[in-house]
């Protein structure tokens, strides 16, 4: 089991004992979920960074900069991570899992969602 904790550090927790397996520390507080794709896991934290760490031993294998204080978790489809920022303000990024690349794409205030081969985002004025 993967976690984010206020503390700034990203956890690999044993999923039947709860036994810590590693500890990798960011800049800042990782309040979303993380996602795990292709061996690898995907994290943001309140540093502004989006992580990409080794799914075995926590390394950091990149970061690349993201909206500071997201607690929008990312999504992982067809070799990207999509993400946003919890106002808006900053786009969704897609992040190819092989190498830092940033490409803006949609703005909306909510975490995506992979779903049939597509993105499901939640939309606050749709909804209303």
């Amino acid at each position: 089991m993967y976690v984010g904790s206020d503390d700034g550090s990203i956890y690999k927790l044993d999923i039947e004992s709860g036994m810590l397996l590693w500890q990798t520390a960011t800049g800042g507080k990782a309040r979303t979920s993380p996602a795990l794709a292709d061996g690898r896991i995907f994290a943001v934290s309140w540093d502004g960074f989006c992580y990409c760490l080794g799914k075995d031993d926590g390394k950091v294998l990149w970061k690349t900069p993201v909206a500071e204080y997201s607690v929008c978790s990312p999504a992982v489809d067809a070799g990207r991570v999509l993400l946003g920022d919890e106002e808006g303000f900053a786009p969704y990024c897609r992040f190819d899992m092989l190498v830092q690349h940033v490409e803006p794409a949609i703005r909306r205030g909510a975490s995506p969602q992979c779903v049939g081969g597509g993105v499901a985002i939640t939309c606050p004025a749709a909804a209303a």
